[in-house]
């Protein structure tokens, strides 16, 4: 509500609440930390805040600098300080802000490759890191930012999962065959072939023999086609059954892959490398 006062309109503490989203508690911080005169804004007669056209100015001020990141100590420090440079000042929050800014992108790469992938890293061997060295590293290169294979898979899983085959577009399609370029289209063939005819053997159960050749025989595929090197090295027989019954059973890979082989056929896919892992059954690997 604005009242007539003096010379000029007169608002209220509910006008100012209403119109500029600023709540009895902040203006109170206003004044105790000398952002607002109390002894002006008061009326002498009945106790009530009353804001004038200026106050209402410096409010929206001081609104508009905590939006980029101003806190009202910041404020007060400039309002008290008479040579405060307000341009360098913004210069700095920039930057600031532009720092958050990555840090915040680099999560968002995180989560994607988490929900990517449904697995989480780790490192070669626990206590060889410290975790928040670990995890500092992690969000900067387990990243779908920053990997180019995992960023390449993520926007083909984005346009898989959003689209039916039907409604993939030209532009989808393109999109798709560049992203795949860069692989041996061959290699997902043969691996393909691989899991159906593993698939056939569900009758046999996971761990019988012929079963367990066809899965090692995936195994030692993925080590001479896809993994690098230093992978390779430390990619037991243990930790690819978690990495492959992870791809099987979560994540949005996992989506794609049910798609193809039916929750059945990637059950029993997620069984088989259980056992070949050492596992005694899949929820085991958590």
């Amino acid at each position: 509500m604005k009242m007539k006062g003096v010379g000029s309109l007169k608002y209220t503490v509910n006008w100012v609440e209403k119109n500029l989203g600023v709540t009895r508690k902040t203006l109170r911080i206003y004044e105790e930390k000398g952002l607002m005169d109390k002894s002006a804004i008061q009326n002498p007669d009945n106790k009530y805040r009353e804001y004038s056209d200026e106050d209402i100015e410096r409010i929206w001020c001081y609104r508009l600098l905590q939006g980029v990141g101003y806190s009202v100590k910041e404020i007060v420090d400039m309002t008290q300080n008479e040579d405060f440079d307000f341009q360098t000042s913004l210069s700095e929050k920039i930057k600031d802000l532009e720092s958050k800014k990555s840090e915040i992108e680099q999560y968002i790469g995180f989560a994607k490759a988490l929900k990517l992938t449904g697995t989480f890293p780790l490192p070669k061997e626990m206590g060889s890191m410290k975790f928040e060295e670990f995890i500092k590293y992690a969000r900067e290169y387990w990243n779908v930012n920053a990997d180019p294979q995992m960023s390449t898979m993520h926007s083909l899983v984005e346009i898989i999962l959003d689209k039916t085959e039907s409604e993939l577009n030209e532009a989808d399609l393109e999109h798709v065959e560049t992203a795949l370029s860069g692989f041996d289209v061959d290699d997902f063939l043969v691996i393909h072939e691989l899991y159906i005819k593993l698939i056939e053997g569900k009758e046999l159960g996971a761990s019988d023999p012929v079963v367990q050749t066809l899965v090692n025989l995936i195994y030692q595929y993925y080590c001479e086609h896809f993994f690098p090197a230093e992978i390779i090295e430390v990619m037991t027989p243990q930790k690819f059954a978690r990495h492959i019954v992870r791809l099987f059973t979560t994540g949005d890979i996992s989506v794609i892959q049910e798609r193809n082989y039916g929750k059945d056929g990637c059950k029993f896919i997620a069984e088989a490398f259980a056992y070949f892992g050492g596992y005694s059954r899949v929820n085991e690997i958590d």
